[in-house]
């Protein structure tokens, strides 16, 4: 009908606008990001002939010196890194999501956006990662599934853990198994988790280590992935069960894990990553279930 086609003429115009705004926003930026500078550093580094890679993947050195090869300043690379983590989340939205709109909100309010300034080579993989995992999982393309593990790791070597999500990802584990996430994970948050920090201290990774002991600004982090979770079990006899809804509800249960020991362990959060960006996906689908509405049918 003409009222349909005007709806998403209007809806693909505002995810239009809402894409070049967030685009230019990143893109542009100066000095905003914690590694702004450090980024500034190795392009100009790289651009002037000197070796200042530090440890970097090599992915990421083939783009930096994809760049300096046209003697581009080293604004391009926030320009690109930003197109290229803004488009790909976009791509999801419109890929998976049956509520793009509602995707792009979760995407800036999950603080996913503003983590694009600081992990710039983390959220590159990530988004790729978001793009392309839930239709290679539902699918079971395995060999696809090699190649973006293989991909994202030369990004940002942390991505080898979607490997989990080839495992883990697809199947129901029980009613039983999701309450003992929700319970572990809750009391690993808010009463301790020691027995990660200690290996670390063992093995001398102390600059992996929270020494502050306790949760503090990822709480509110934490208890958003708890409430969405929560939410898709209490929904899960009325959504179409397919193994989308399964991958989706799975990437929660495994957010939540990596998110109860964060406060302890950093590399808990740079792993969580990959996991808790797929709310941009999760959340849409309980709104759709809200408003009594057919969740996006991934084949």
């Amino acid at each position: 009908s003409y009222r349909e086609i005007g709806s998403g003429f209007i809806n693909k115009a505002t995810l239009l606008s809402l894409f070049i705004v967030l685009f230019f926003l990143s893109a542009f930026r100066h000095e905003s990001g914690v590694d702004f500078n450090n980024y500034r550093d190795i392009y100009e580094a790289v651009a002037n002939g000197r070796d200042h890679w530090g440890a970097t993947e090599p992915g990421f050195r083939m783009i930096i010196k994809a760049l300096t090869f046209f003697s581009l300043s080293y604004q391009s690379f926030f320009i690109f890194s930003s197109f290229f983590v803004v488009y790909f989340f976009f791509r999801s939205f419109k890929s998976y999501s049956s509520f793009p709109i509602y995707s792009v909100f979760v995407f800036v309010f999950s603080y996913l956006y503003i983590d694009s300034f600081n992990i710039v080579r983390q959220m590159m993989a990530v988004s790729i990662v978001v793009a392309f995992m839930p239709r290679l999982i539902v699918r079971q393309n395995y060999f696809g599934f090699l190649f973006l593990v293989l991909l994202v790791s030369s990004i940002h070597y942390y991505a080898v853990l979607i490997i989990l999500a080839l495992v883990l990802g697809k199947r129901d584990w029980g009613y039983g198994l999701y309450c003992f996430v929700v319970f572990f994970s809750i009391y690993s948050f808010f009463f301790g988790a020691d027995f990660i920090s200690y290996p670390m201290i063992y093995f001398g990774l102390h600059e992996y280590v929270n020494y502050s002991r306790g949760p503090g600004g990822a709480k509110g982090y934490f208890v958003i992935f708890l409430v969405v979770f929560l939410l898709l079990i209490f929904f899960k006899r009325n959504l179409m069960l397919d193994m989308y809804y399964y991958f989706l509800l799975n990437m929660m249960a495994l957010s939540l894990l990596f998110l109860a020991f964060a406060e302890h362990n950093i590399m808990f959060f740079r792993g969580s990553l990959y996991f808790s960006a797929f709310i941009v996906l999760a959340a849409p689908l309980i709104v759709g279930k809200v408003r009594g509405q057919d969740a996006k049918i991934l084949v």
